[in-house]
Order: structure tokens, then sequence, then C-alpha cells
């Protein structure tokens, strides 16, 4: 995960099962930061825009996100939690 469009900016990087479901992302300091990311792996990820995954949500299938556009505008710089779904 990027703070900036195009993977560049302040990073966090989710690689297990300890790190890869986050209800709050304040907790790595990175809430409302989320711009532009990577997904690798056979998983799917929903973003949430609030904390405890709830408020507006949508669902990423593998490959790199590049452009906050993507996310949306309730998503871009607002994202607060993050899960692994079922793709």
């Amino acid at each position: 995960m990027f703070s900036r469009t195009y993977l560049r900016g302040d990073s966090l990087i989710l690689s297990d099962t300890t790190n890869s479901t986050i209800p709050d992302l304040s907790t790595y300091s990175f809430d409302d930061k989320l711009s532009s990311f990577v997904i690798q792996g056979p998983c799917c990820w929903q973003i949430f825009e609030n904390t405890m995954f709830t408020g507006a949500s949508k669902r990423f299938d593998e490959g790199e996100h590049k452009s906050s556009t993507i996310l949306g505008a309730d998503l871009a710089k607002e994202a607060s939690s993050i899960k692994i779904v079922a793709c």
C-alpha cells in the first residue's frame, strides 16, 4: 500500500495473516493515506472507508492499482480498514 499514486510515497506491506486483515489502519499510521496498492497472491481485498470494516467499501482483485481514481471518492485518502475476502 502506498500513500501516493503510482506506487510511491510512504508504504505499508501486508504480507501474512498477522497483518493482512486490519480493522483500523491507524494502528499502522496509515489511516486516510491510501492512494495506490498492489495485491499479490491468491487473494482479494475489501477496502472500507471507516474503521472496523464499516462505511463505503470496494473489493479489489490481484494486480497493481496505481491510481487513486480506481479507489473512488469514498476511499481515496479515506480508507480506514482492510480485510482479505474470497475472490
